[in-house]
């Protein structure tokens, strides 16, 4: 973990803390989350670029003509790789996405105005090229205008996917967790985030894609690039999860129990998680008859919180094996 994160982490406990450091109780989820790492060559590069863009789209061609489209491309990535990581640090540290106040950083700025440029400069080649095609080949443009094949929208927005996993939190009266979170609250918020990527990704494989892959389950296999907008969800998960196995290995043998003792446990929060569950199930039953005059009959139905079914007869048949229904 020291190595994968930059060094241990501080410790408040320490007698050599100093006063006024940052203790344990001070750091967030975003303590997991790697600094970004930078390129120095392609840093030098994308410098460049920037300066060309300030400069106005003949600059951006003058460079791309230099360099390569394809050179201009990896810089505009790079740039995006640290507004993600800036954007990952964020959702691990406060369980929100930044607000249109804070994403409006000095390099959001730049970033935006060198992916606009070199796009302009893009389109230009595209529209060279493609006549000079059409010259050679002796044809011309007729009839009416070309109608592009629609692009795969967003099934669902990241903020309403953040949103979800907050109500969720709210509901289960706990707060956010930070490195002073317990297991147990860790387990949950895990939990939480799992069932709405779950159905975030059950989404993306029903939504039109103009290259789809087969899945195994029927519909479109998600592609990356329709799973990469959701990337602070995946990685608020990836440190939730990394936080609770730095917990368990520091407790393997911290603390002695007995089976029954841990079976008491397990029992206990199993029962919390099958009312939040059984409480959600009964409002949506209750807003479908509302809406429809009718109880839930087809599986049609109750599809929407079919992850929600599945996991409360898990909890139960799990309370039943406990000997706890």
């Amino acid at each position: 973990i020291n190595a994968e994160y930059g060094g241990p982490l501080p410790n408040h406990h320490s007698p050599s803390a100093q006063p006024g450091a940052v203790t344990m109780a001070d750091l967030m989820l975003d303590v997991l989350i790697p600094e970004f790492t930078e390129d120095i060559v392609l840093k030098t590069t994308t410098d460049t670029l920037i300066k060309a863009a300030e400069q106005g789209t003949p600059a951006i061609a003058d460079w791309i003509q230099r360099l390569g489209l394809a050179q201009a491309c990896h810089c505009c990535r790079y740039l995006r790789l640290a507004l993600w990581n800036q954007q990952d640090k964020h959702v691990c540290k406060l369980g929100r996405l930044p607000t249109s106040a804070e994403q409006e950083t000095e390099q959001m700025k730049e970033y935006r105005n060198v992916k606009r440029q070199v796009r302009c400069v893009a389109a230009i080649m595209i529209q060279a090229n493609a006549r000079g095609f059409w010259s050679r080949c002796g044809k011309r443009f007729e009839g009416g205008t070309v109608v592009p094949a629609p692009k795969p929208g967003r099934p669902r927005s990241l903020s309403a996917l953040m949103e979800e996993v907050r109500i969720e939190r709210d509901l289960a009266g706990d707060s956010f967790p930070g490195m002073t979170a317990t297991a147990d609250e860790l387990r949950r918020e895990k939990w939480r985030l799992k069932v709405a990527l779950r159905r975030f990704s059950a989404g993306a494989e029903t939504h039109p894609n103009p290259n789809p892959n087969p899945h195994p389950a029927g519909g479109c296999r998600p592609s990356a690039m329709d799973l990469e907008w959701a990337r602070p969800v995946f990685k608020l998960y990836q440190a939730v999860s990394v936080r609770i196995k730095e917990l368990e290995s520091a407790g393997a043998g911290a603390e002695i129990i007995t089976q029954g003792e841990t079976d008491a446990r397990k029992a206990a929060n199993l029962r919390t998680e099958a009312l939040a569950l059984q409480e959600r199930l009964k409002r949506y039953e209750e807003a479908f008859v509302g809406a429809h005059g009718r109880g839930l009959k087809t599986k049609g139905d109750v599809a929407p919180v079919a992850l929600e079914y599945a996991r409360f007869r898990e909890v139960k048949r799990l309370l039943h094996e406990l000997g706890n229904v």
